[in-house]
């Protein structure tokens, strides 16, 4: 019988194949847990009692600059994540909370500021040679996600600040899905 690692893991790898094409299970694991570096624009943001992680690999694609990156990890998403980010938006909408087109993708022209564009749902909120960061402020919390490249290694950190009970409820809620989605999104990045 194989150990619970063994089968989550041959169930993300079939799950990708699927849907992002040939995969090897083994990559995901190369995705670690990060410190966010100290240099990253999200470290203003934070605060005690925020909600910070971080997730990096050592192991990214030839040639890839974070403009084309950030297309790359955020957008044509999986079946399933497509259809969380729908289930989502029909429990939030009613409670006037934001949602958006989880399928746009976002055109890049290397060189051009992407700051105040849409990537998938998220916002650009800097756009730097190193560092974008998307995100959006709503009525229950304010999160940002860091997409870097530096010294040779990309990572993907979010920051989370809820503004109330709501907004503390969404994230214990959302947690699960948040570190897996995370994971992929940066396997994403990684040499084929």
């Amino acid at each position: 019988m194989p150990s619970g690692r063994t089968f989550a893991l041959g169930i993300v790898s079939a799950v990708f194949r699927e849907t992002h094409g040939p995969f090897n299970a083994e990559s995901i694991m190369t995705v670690k847990t990060a410190q966010l570096p100290a240099d990253s624009a999200l470290m203003a943001l934070r605060t005690p009692g925020d909600f910070l992680d971080c997730y990096s690999t050592e192991n990214g694609r030839k040639g890839l600059t974070v403009s084309s990156a950030i297309s790359l990890a955020f957008t044509n998403n999986a079946p399933w994540i497509r259809g969380l980010m729908a289930i989502r938006t029909m429990l939030v909408a009613p409670f006037g909370l934001k949602t958006g087109d989880a399928y746009k993708v976002l055109p890049v022209v290397e060189g051009e500021s992407l700051v105040g564009k849409k990537v998938s749902i998220f916002t650009v909120f800097s756009h730097e040679e190193d560092e974008i960061i998307i995100g959006e402020d709503d009525k229950h919390l304010d999160f940002r996600i860091s997409l870097s490249h530096k010294a040779g290694i990309w990572y993907i950190a979010t920051w989370v600040k809820p503004h109330n009970i709501g907004g503390h409820i969404y994230l214990r809620a959302i947690l699960p899905f948040h570190k897996l989605i995370s994971r992929l999104s940066v396997a994403k990045l990684e040499a084929e």
